[in-house]
């Protein structure tokens, strides 16, 4: 006790954050209707005709008056006076002697100089006033926006990139063996060398019946694929070479739908199966086609070296590229948040393009807009009394209603055709029962 090192006790604060719905963490939203076929309209020039609330982040410094005025597009509008509508929180404090890094500040009422805090000198502007007690901080804003014109997020599908995994270690990795990209949609195949010493090439054993693939999907985005061992499977004795196709995310747009898949078939279209079932939702199955969802889920940040990948590297069997050197490959952990997470390009060698980042939709807000799907349909074949083949062709419809027969004509089948017929074997099939139906002969003369 006593001395030069001596300690004076201090009180302390300890802040602990709390998630709020945690479980309500869904990016994806189900369409009312199924085999949809386009969200845009004729009447609005083939644009998304949508409009929805989102939240946006901004991030600023309060002038010396503690004052910080933001602004947002034309097509948008910022949202009333509402405490539930924004949160604006201390990042740092400045030459002000009020608030502490953390602080969540009141937008409602007026200030210690008895300002009015919150004020829209028009609906794309916004301004906010804290008075000069704090002066020079920075704050982030979580605002929300109101859309009146959205639009989709186009994907394409790149075919037959390679990757060349060169270590054990890697090639063994519990996780699975990291991709190097963001929304996988096929691996073509993955081949073995002999060694660990020489790339794999696709000459040498396939070992794709080993792996089942991650695409990276998750429930609110888009993470870095891998290939994961089977159970069973044997370790990788040798470098492995990954064959794979994969989607590309284009920056512009709100969100993922039907029409973002223009250089695949309809009924490739992926499904997700969230990590959480919604019993009581629209989705009791727990499967979203997503060709029937709105997919609000950015994607991260691809995690090839070189910035301008795209245009100085072409990924091919030929010309694999090597993610595990240290000099033209990955320099960190493809599975590390601080450093293998981005959604933006604020990271060395992820460029913008590298990345897609969306505005995230309000929970339990409204989206309105225009659908068109596909429905269903009823035939039926007949066979004329001239012994041609004839087919009486239904009406679409959400409630189809069978045609009516043809004239001096058998029914021979009946066919419902459900809505987008994506195979032969989807039609159901009805066969007529001719057993009750008697020709007469003609009386021969004897």
């Amino acid at each position: 006790m006593g001395g030069s090192d001596v300690t004076t006790a201090a009180p302390f604060i300890r802040r602990r954050t709390k998630l709020q719905d945690a479980n309500k963490n869904i990016a994806i939203m189900k369409l009312p209707h199924k085999t949809t076929k386009t969200l845009k309209t004729e009447t609005n020039n083939g644009v998304v005709d949508t409009s929805l609330k989102v939240r946006r982040q901004f991030t600023g410094t309060l002038s010396s008056a503690g004052e910080i005025t933001i602004t947002c597009s034309s097509n948008e509008t910022f949202s009333g006076v509402a405490e539930g509508d924004y949160i604006v929180s201390i990042v740092s404090t400045g030459s002000g002697g009020s608030g502490a890094v953390g602080d969540v500040l009141s937008i409602t009422g007026n200030n210690h100089e008895g300002a009015v805090i919150f004020s829209a000198p028009s609906t794309t502007t916004l301004k906010l006033d804290f008075g000069a007690n704090f002066a020079s901080h920075v704050v982030k804003i979580l605002a929300t926006i109101t859309r009146s014109t959205v639009s989709s997020k186009s994907k394409t599908l790149n075919v037959s990139q390679t990757k060349q995994i060169t270590t054990e270690a890697l090639a063994t990795a519990r996780g699975g063996v990291n991709i190097g990209k963001a929304d996988v949609f096929e691996v073509a195949s993955v081949h073995m060398a002999a060694n660990f010493s020489t790339n794999a090439t696709t000459s040498d054993t396939d070992v794709t019946d080993r792996f089942d693939l991650d695409t990276g999907q998750r429930d609110n985005f888009y993470d870095i694929s891998r290939i994961v061992r089977k159970p069973s499977a044997e370790k990788p004795l040798g470098r492995l070479l990954v064959v794979f196709d994969y989607f590309s995310a284009a920056n512009a747009g709100d969100f993922y739908d039907v029409n973002s898949y223009g250089n695949i078939d309809y009924k490739d279209i992926p499904v997700y199966s969230p990590s959480r079932v919604d019993l009581g939702g629209l989705e009791p199955d727990g499967t979203f086609e997503l060709s029937d969802c709105v997919d609000f889920r950015p994607s991260v940040g691809q995690i090839f070296a070189k910035s301008t990948f795209k245009t100085d590297l072409q990924h091919n069997v030929a010309s694999p590229l090597d993610l595990s050197d240290t000099t033209n490959g990955a320099r960190y952990s493809p599975f590390s948040y601080d450093l293998g997470r981005s959604f933006a390009s604020s990271r060395t060698n992820i460029t913008l393009s590298s990345a897609s980042a969306v505005d995230s939709p309000v929970h339990g807000s409204s989206v309105t807009g225009a659908i068109s799907f596909y429905v269903g349909r009823i035939d039926k074949v007949f066979m004329h009394k001239t012994g041609q083949m004839m087919v009486a062709t239904g009406i679409p419809s959400l409630t189809p209603t069978k045609p009516k027969g043809i004239d001096d004509a058998i029914e021979m089948f009946e066919l419902r055709l459900p809505p987008y017929t994506n195979s032969l074997k989807d039609i159901r099939v009805r066969s007529h029962d001719l057993s009750l139906i008697h020709i007469s002969e003609p009386t021969r003369p004897y």
